[in-house]
Order: C-alpha cells, then structure tokens, then sequence
C-alpha cells in the first residue's frame, strides 16, 4: 500500500510541476503575442500615413502638371507653384522619415542589424514589398 502512496505522491508532484510549467510557459507566450500585435498595429499605423502623405503628394504632382499644361497651351509663363513645390518637398520629406520608423521597428539580429535571413516570426520581405515605390509618380 505504501508503494501506491508514494507512487500516487509522486504523480502529483508530476503533475503540478509540469502544470506550473504549462502556466508559465503560456504567460510568456502571451506576452510574446501581445508584444508582437502592438508592433504590427505601429507598423499598420505608420504604414497608413505613408499611404495619405503618398496620395497627397500625387495630387501636388497632379496639380504642378496642370499648371504646366495650363500654362503651356495659353502661352504664359508657369506662375505660382512655388506652394505646391513647397508642399511637394515637405511631402517628401514626411514619406522618408515614417520610411525610417518603420525601418526601425524591422526585426534585428544580434548585432542590431535589419535581418537578412526571413524565418516564418520575420516579416522583413513583406515589409519591403508593401513599401515597394513602383506606384509613386516620380519625375527626375
């Protein structure tokens, strides 16, 4: 009867350490997750104001070509675009710097470098893919 004491003890033990270890190893891996959606949604969230900087700069670049039509086929002289040029500029410069946020917030490796080699928790090529600038209008 002893032996079926300790035996039953012993499961017990088991069974409770492995429980705690269960317990913790799901406290760790929900914070992992929740660690993980709050990069993706600040990802998300500079994503989407590079999509509205990018929309309001395809205007002002639409804008400056009509002015220039305009002032091509009437024959007088391409006035008052410096605003649009200006907003054309600051646009620019707004779309490069959340480019570098959302840099910064890539995966590094150990020697805080972006990650090169992609596993299934990286996201660096769609990342890339989805900053992808064959869609801007660009004029040299």
């Amino acid at each position: 009867m002893s032996d079926w004491k300790k035996t039953t003890e012993e499961l017990k033990t088991f069974i409770s350490e492995k429980a705690g270890e269960l317990v913790q190893t799901a406290k760790e891996q929900s914070k992992n997750i929740a660690d993980y959606a709050k990069l993706q949604k600040q990802k998300l969230e500079l994503k989407a104001q590079i999509g509205e900087h990018s929309r309001a700069l395809n205007k002002s670049y639409a804008r400056l070509g009509e002015a220039y039509y305009d002032a091509k086929t009437s024959g007088k002289p391409l006035e008052g675009v410096e605003d649009v040029l200006a907003l054309i500029k600051s646009n620019k410069q707004l779309i490069a710097l959340l480019e570098e946020k959302l840099v910064d917030l890539a995966p590094k490796n150990e020697d805080g470098e972006e990650c090169t080699e992609c596993s299934e928790t990286c996201a660096c090529e769609e990342e890339k893919n989805d900053t992808d600038s064959s869609s801007q209008i660009h004029i040299d």
